[in-house]
């Protein structure tokens, strides 16, 4: 199935034009949830429903602020590093949201070695061969899809989502999202919406209109994204990637 009016991005790149997935009915009225996300800081929520051209849910997809719609850019990296952890020779977890200017620790909980790397222009490094903690995390400033695989096993296969800004979220099993900005951001017009499961490419990265999407009147009223995905709408499974391949003809040419 063909999804009419969706533009596609530059691998790993985010479109400054709109793109929509669908021309549904006339969107309803922005609806804003106002809750206290502390004391004294309030804040406004979008609620989504992702679904697959078949209506099954899309999971682990994520959703997010575009920076030209927002007053707050990410913000440079502070306190604890997020964690891409590798357990029984796969990544965990399989796909890591984090706003650009945040650190991420590769650490290995397996019994044997590996050997990581990326060669998405959003990020390219190399962590060689190695157990337990490497040195150091890693900065990941450039917004993109960083696409993971490792040198020793090619099976191994994991994404890193790096948002413009720290205003982001991920469907749940049920494809549904909430996402959370303060109040002081004007109401959005655009997100952007990333899954690796797209029958696009991996990387691809779609700016949506919000005033072109339907809601759900049974989930809250929730913006209903439909996305054409591969095979049946669920989140591919790693499999045989050639990265390793890929990687070592990368490094002899």
């Amino acid at each position: 199935m063909v999804i009419p009016n969706e533009r596609r991005v530059n691998r790993g790149q985010i479109d400054p034009a709109r793109a929509a997935i669908s021309p549904g009915r006339p969107c309803r009225a922005l609806t804003l949830a106002f809750v206290l996300a502390s004391p004294a800081l309030p804040a406004q929520t979008l609620q989504f429903l992702a679904l697959s051209a078949n209506d099954a849910p899309v999971a682990n997809a994520v959703i997010s602020l575009p920076a030209d719609q927002t007053s707050s850019p990410a913000p440079a990296d502070a306190g604890s590093p997020a964690i891409m952890d590798q357990v029984k020779k796969q990544f965990r977890p399989h796909i890591l949201a984090v706003a650009a200017g945040t650190s991420v620790a590769f650490p290995n909980s397996d019994n044997v070695r590996h050997h990581v790397y990326s060669f998405s222009p959003a990020k390219m490094f190399e962590l060689k061969l190695y157990s337990g903690q490497p040195e150091a995390p890693l900065l990941f400033q450039q917004p993109g899809v960083v696409v993971l695989g490792c040198n020793i096993h090619d099976s191994m296969l994991g994404y890193i989502y790096v948002a413009e800004t720290p205003y982001f979220s991920q469907t749940n099993a049920s494809g549904k999202a909430t996402l959370t900005f303060p109040d002081a951001i004007p109401a959005p017009q655009d997100i952007l919406v990333w899954s690796p499961g797209l029958s696009i490419d991996s990387q691809t990265i779609l700016r949506l209109s919000l005033s072109e999407l339907p809601t759900s009147a049974a989930d809250r009223d929730a913006y209903v994204i439909r996305l054409n995905m591969q095979g049946s709408g669920v989140e591919r499974t790693p499999g045989k990637s050639g990265f390793g391949g890929k990687f070592r003809k990368q490094q002899n040419e």
